[in-house]
């Protein structure tokens, strides 16, 4: 679903710079007995849901990190602990079946219970250290994770937009060489592409694998032993995938919905064959619905585990243009006509997309799996038994006798009300209880002046370098596009003097883009902390176009920025925007303010005075 549109510095960039220089990170600095003790104790009275069905008056045994015994009649030692679960409901770790992970995602993921995630797209350099730690029982403070590393596309298509290299396939017969090197790396399933971006605009996007490279890199997964895996956004690419082999879909497509009288063919050989889809409903639940994301992060249940990134994710918007109501009806009609079939259907967030936050978002999943027309517990077995049994994860998803002891123990019962998923009461890794706390906030050394002001009266009140704060331009080249910007000072203006950007939005990069930046420190994209700024106005005209103001904010890797829209026109309008309104931007490390013309094409103008932040 990355096929989305962030104006200026995109989602996809940022991803790349994420994917390039910052991992996902290890972070088990935790001593096992800060992760609580015992590692041996026994679960009882509560409502259990073993992956596959409900089942009553059956205690868990755990021991050393397994689940040593289930049943009503269980004779442990009578010193070992016990736990009583009257009142509570008890399940496997949840499963996220799409996520993309770096930084402190895994950490992110545990904190809501999702103990096992699936990625599917990120840095190959990690791959080794993330199987190692999925073997272990040992104390940790993060999911598990299984990865397509690197994914299979087409030169210039979806996957090469994030600014590092990308191994893309060019001919069909290279399909087994780039899948053996994708299996050298350590990927534990092989994900393609084939997708041209229609589906979004009506009109292709971006480059995709035509049918022949498709089958060829289908066909080589599955001699290697992989499952082949394909993201797709429209009906017609899904049908082709599944023709030629794929095993599933990671997201359910949504530009129109199925008629079984036309599709039924490939779906049923589809489903002899064990197909499934990842829903990844909650992304297209953002792009259509702007109060979805509302909704998670307003949850007394979720809101005080969720720390100022995910508050950022879950505060993003997709561009107007995209928010498009019929997206989410056509999916969960999809999602409802597929199981209906016998179509095996998977909990998927696609975190951290805009509008979802790892782990609170597969909660919500959860939700739209009901409104999709599965029933609470095939919801929850599409987050637990359902995954791990498609993906081969033998050890999780279940509880039963000889399977790791991930468990969430909920205050309230899923099995009537599905958003009792949220209410964790207490989560086990590996056996052992893990504390569940959102991180300290952070905030940035350098403390912002208490206001800060630019009517560009002066020449040098804005160049680079003549203070802590500076404008310089920005542009799509940064990723390889052809788009231009170029900034300077011009007499003309409210008062003697005016920023003005000028540039041209060429096609060439997936989100071409011209932008002029505002730094808030003396080193470009560092944080100051800005809490005390309440608003920032500005006077703007330029070309008729809509342009974005972008805000960035956040953690050490380069952030999201948040995006508001405005129009150009010839006359100047006065823009105010109330920053105490914005969750979504961590005032206490503010990195920097963009201004910018992105998506429409050809040569524009925009002026810029009377900037305050206060």
């Amino acid at each position: 679903m990355k096929l989305k549109l962030l104006l200026a510095l995109s989602l996809a960039t940022l991803i790349a710079l994420l994917l390039q220089f910052e991992p996902s990170r290890s972070r088990d600095s935790t001593p096992e007995s800060e992760l609580t003790a015992p590692t041996e104790f026994i679960i009882s009275g509560a409502k259990l849901f073993d992956g596959q069905r409900w089942q009553s008056e059956q205690s868990v045994w755990v021991k050393d990190g397994l689940i040593h015994a289930v049943g009503d009649r269980l004779d442990p030692p009578d010193d070992i602990v016990r736990i009583d679960g009257t009142g509570h409901s008890l399940l496997p770790g949840l499963i996220d079946a799409h996520v993309h992970t770096w930084g402190p995602a895994r950490e992110q993921l545990l904190r809501f219970g999702v103990t096992s995630a699936l990625d599917m797209f990120s840095a190959s350099n990690s791959l080794a250290a993330q199987r190692e730690q999925r073997t272990r029982l040992g104390a940790t403070t993060q999911a598990d994770l299984w990865s397509a590393g690197s994914l299979v596309t087409a030169a210039g298509g979806h996957g090469t937009q994030y600014g590092i290299s990308i191994d893309t396939l060019d001919h069909a017969e290279d399909a087994a060489a780039m899948v053996q090197r994708r299996v050298k790396e350590g990927s534990d399933y092989i994900k393609i592409v084939y997708d041209n971006g229609h589906a979004y605009s009506g009109e292709p996007q971006l480059p995709t694998l035509d049918r022949e490279r498709l089958k060829a890199v289908i066909g080589a997964a599955h001699a290697a032993g992989l499952l082949a895996v394909v993201h797709v956004s429209d009906r017609a690419a899904a049908a082709e995938a599944v023709e030629l082999g794929a095993d599933g879909l990671v997201h359910v497509f949504h530009d129109q919905v199925l008629d079984l009288q036309r599709d039924g063919g490939w779906i049923e050989r589809w489903r002899q064959r064990d197909g499934f889809v990842i829903a990844t409903l909650s992304v297209i639940a953002g792009m259509s619905e702007p109060g979805y994301a509302e909704q998670i992060q307003a949850d007394p249940a979720l809101a005080p585990y969720l720390d100022s990134q995910q508050k950022q994710g879950l505060g993003q918007r997709f561009p107007s243009a995209m928010q498009t109501p019929e997206h989410l009806a056509n999916a969960l009609a999809n999602v409802r006509l597929l199981h209906q079939a016998g179509i095996q259907i998977l909990a998927g967030s696609d975190s951290p997309n805009p509008a979802t936050a790892h782990g609170a978002s597969l909660h919500g999943e959860l939700q739209l799996l009901i409104e999709a027309g599965l029933s609470h517990e095939q919801a929850l077995a599409a987050a637990t038994a359902t995954p791990a049994r498609v993906f081969g994860l033998g050890d999780r998803g279940r509880i039963a006798p000889g399977l790791r002891a991930d468990l969430l123990l909920l205050a309230g019962d899923p099995g009537a009300d599905i958003t009792a998923s949220r209410r964790i009461d207490k989560l086990w890794k590996n056996g052992l209880l893990v504390a569940r706390q959102a991180p300290a906030e952070q905030l940035a050394e350098l403390r912002a002046p208490a206001s800060l002001s630019f009517d560009f009266s002066r020449h040098d009140d804005w160049q680079a370098g003549s203070a802590d704060s500076r404008w310089v331009a920005s542009s799509d080249q940064i990723m390889g596009g052809q788009s231009s910007a170029e900034i300077d000072r011009i007499e003309a203006g409210l008062d003697p003097g005016a920023l003005r950007l000028r540039g041209e939005v060429r096609s060439g990069a997936p989100y071409p883009f011209a932008s002029a930046m505002l730094f808030l420190h003396p080193q470009p994209m560092q944080p100051v902390d800005a809490r005390h700024w309440r608003s920032l106005r500005f006077q703007a005209r330029g070309s008729t176009r809509e342009f974005s103001l972008l805000l960035f904010s956040g953690d050490g890797q380069p952030p999201i920025p948040f995006s508001l829209p405005f129009q150009g026109g010839s006359d100047w309008q006065a823009h105010t925007i109330d920053l105490d309104q914005l969750s979504a931007v961590d005032r206490g490390r503010l990195r920097a303010i963009g201004f910018a013309a992105g998506q429409s094409g050809g040569a524009f103008e925009l002026q810029i005075d009377q900037v305050v932040l206060q």
